[in-house]
């Protein structure tokens, strides 16, 4: 009997599958499962669940066709993915917008902004109203109330392109472009001296002479640093060539002080104009100025001094009247 015992075999008990198999197999529902997901995902993202039904424009008002072009392209999106260069496209005609920025609102919203490129300057002799960048924005045939005139003349290069002003056009409206806007109000005239460069006429008859379009926004926030200073009794002209070293010469001979120092307050008041004020600049010698004439001595004259020539007092921001 016992013999009979060994002979029969022994009955295998069922094992459980050793770890690599466990973890094969975790693998495998693991891969399944974000399979299903993706595959929901990308049906979902594109589905009508989450079409775009509700949408509302910021900064287009007044441009009726870019408004209907950019609701038009957001209704073919959804809130899951939201195509951007789309809604770039459908405007991309338009020179008064700049870009278009969008924020979906899940899950049938969407808020679209639109940066526009605003009128700085009215091209003479070509009708063309253009952008601080040199974009056309329209050819109007005569300059609009209140528009800064772009006069080329002389050796200056350039025009109104297709779709954008070239040479000095373009770079007197850059320079145009980056004025501060309670100064760029008073902006009368933009133009090209052979001498001096971009010599912008401001106000009562200040020229502001830029030189070149370079640090354009640094030399504005000098001129207004220097015009925003009560101890600035004005001049004919303000040299921006070193926006920290701006230069004051000539006397004014035109009325209007009050209004041009209170729109250079305004200006100077962001941080960018504070940085440029508090700059220290190094003085330049003055030119001496020529003496005043001798009034006729009346009747009984009474011994009077002489005036003395100016000295090289700094003004305002660090200029210096020459």
């Amino acid at each position: 009997m016992a013999g009979l015992a060994r002979a029969l075999p022994r009955p295998r008990t069922p094992s459980l599958p050793g770890w690599r198999v466990a973890r094969r197999r975790a693998l495998v529902v693991a891969i399944v499962l974000a399979a299903l997901v993706a595959g929901y995902m990308l049906w979902l993202r594109n589905s009508s669940f989450v079409a775009v039904e509700e949408v509302e424009i910021a900064g287009a008002e007044g441009l009726p066709e870019a408004e209907a072009a950019l609701r038009a392209a957001a209704l073919d999106q959804t809130t899951l993915n939201l195509d951007l260069a789309a809604l770039e496209e459908a405007v991309a005609s338009e020179p008064a917008v700049r870009s278009v920025g969008a924020t979906p609102d899940f899950p049938h919203g969407l808020s679209i902004t639109v940066e526009r490129r605003e009128p700085i300057a009215y091209l003479k002799g070509e009708g063309a109203i253009v952008a601080g960048d040199g974009v056309v924005l329209e050819r109007a045939g005569s300059r609009p109330e209140g528009l800064a005139v772009i006069a080329l003349g002389g050796e200056a290069t350039g025009g109104a392109g297709a779709g954008a002003a070239t040479g000095d056009a373009q770079r007197i409206a850059r320079v145009l472009g980056a004025a501060p806007a309670p100064l760029l109000e008073l902006v009368e005239r933009g133009s090209l001296d052979p001498d001096l460069g971009i010599v912008v006429q401001i106000g009562p008859g200040l020229e502001l002479r830029f030189g070149d379009a370079s640090s354009a926004t640094d030399k504005w926030l000098a001129a207004a640093a220097v015009l925003a200073d009560p101890a600035f009794e004005g001049a004919a002209y303000l040299d921006l060539n070193v926006p920290d070293r701006p230069v004051a010469g000539g006397i004014p001979d035109a009325p209007g002080a009050e209004e041009l120092e209170a729109a250079a307050t305004d200006a100077a008041a962001g941080p960018a104009a504070d940085e440029v004020a508090e700059t220290p600049a190094a003085p330049v010698e003055p030119a001496p100025e020529a003496p005043a004439a001798a009034a006729p001595a009346p009747a009984e004259p009474a011994p009077a001094a002489p005036a003395a020539p100016a000295t090289g007092a700094e003004t305002a921001g660090g200029a210096t009247l020459e």
